[in-house]
């Protein structure tokens, strides 16, 4: 089996049929599509029989409406193919892609293979005159990555193929029963692959903003989790060796990323639910220059200075002030 692609499923009726339309108009010759029908209570049960009925090669698994993280879980167990994809249910491939991501990921020998996404069918994640197809460690495609575009790799998971047996041998799977499961799972994989590639096409087409999506909005638990994961990913990294400053970095923004929503959400005056003091203290190890420092040192006072600061927004005179206290 060359290939498994997990379909987490949870109420997604009216979206449904146009992802599985998109993946069996693939050439599927040795691959296996797995759903997990996460306890719907719509009509998503009821679409993924009809397929079934169509296409053998369709296994649908019924899950306890554990979440989505639970559901990619539960199809990693059963899944047989050398390599896994993790599509969304409400977003679609774009024809012929199967193909083109498995003759990469193949020819190469690849763990994990990288590729680009249209948002909304519009605009792509990253820039599509980038070029690299080097065969590099997770660790040298981060800072690659970094050095071209400015920011971190992508963290959603739908962005890569990923050698099954090699996602298995080191033991990563989803946190359960958190949010933003993807910036906790691909920090990971990219510290322990050996071999990484990008090839820049766009593979699908992602939607942005659906009414109902849980990444539409911004909640405490979305905050909490998203600090849960920065406690994590230190400790994580705390107990290797040699662990390279990018992904203390990558901690480092995703606090600061975090902060920002809550201000921008009115959701400071919950701080203690999300942000303590010791958030604070490992944003500061975690930074990297003297202005960031700055930044995670503002945190321990107020989230308010620190996102009017960021933005550069606040009067000369405080700004001074800061500048010259801290």
């Amino acid at each position: 089996m060359r290939l498994s692609i997990i379909i987490p499923v949870y109420n997604v009726a009216e979206y449904l049929p146009q992802c599985l339309d998109s993946v069996f108009m693939q050439d599927l010759t040795g691959c296996e599509v797995i759903c997990i029908n996460d306890g719907s209570t719509d009509n998503s049960r009821a679409i993924l029989t009809e397929y079934q009925k169509k296409f053998p090669e369709l296994i649908i698994v019924d899950t306890q409406n554990g979440g989505l993280s639970a559901a990619r879980n539960s199809g990693l167990k059963v899944a047989q193919g050398e390599y896994v994809y993790f599509l969304d249910s409400d977003d679609y491939l774009y024809p012929g892609v199967v193909s083109e991501m498995l003759r990469f990921a193949e020819g190469k020998k690849l763990e994990v293979a990288c590729f680009n996404v249209l948002k909304n069918g519009k605009r792509p994640y990253f820039e599509n005159d980038f070029k690299n197809e080097d065969i590099l460690t997770g660790v040298e495609y981060c800072k690659r990555f970094f050095q071209n575009f400015g920011f971190y790799y992508p963290a959603p998971v739908w962005m890569y193929l990923y050698k099954r047996i090699f996602l298995v041998n080191n033991n990563l799977y989803f946190s359960e029963g958190k949010l933003h499961e993807d910036e906790d799972f691909t920090p990971r994989v990219m510290f322990y692959a050996n071999r990484v590639s990008l090839l820049n096409i766009s593979v699908q087409y992602h939607r942005v903003g659906r009414e109902g999506a849980i990444t539409n909005s911004t909640t405490i638990k979305h905050l909490s989790d998203s600090t849960a994961i920065c406690r994590n990913l230190y400790q994580f990294f705390n107990e290797q060796q040699n662990t390279e400053p990018i992904f203390y970095h990558n901690i480092y923004f995703f606090y600061l990323v975090t902060l920002i929503k809550a201000y921008e959400n009115n959701l400071l005056a919950k701080r203690k639910l999300f942000f303590k003091r010791n958030d604070a203290i490992l944003m500061l190890s975690c930074a990297q220059s003297d202005y960031e420092r700055k930044c995670a040192k503002l945190a321990c006072i107020s989230i308010s200075l620190t996102y009017r600061y960021y933005r550069n927004r606040l009067n000369y005179i405080l700004s001074r002030i800061i500048n010259r206290i801290l």
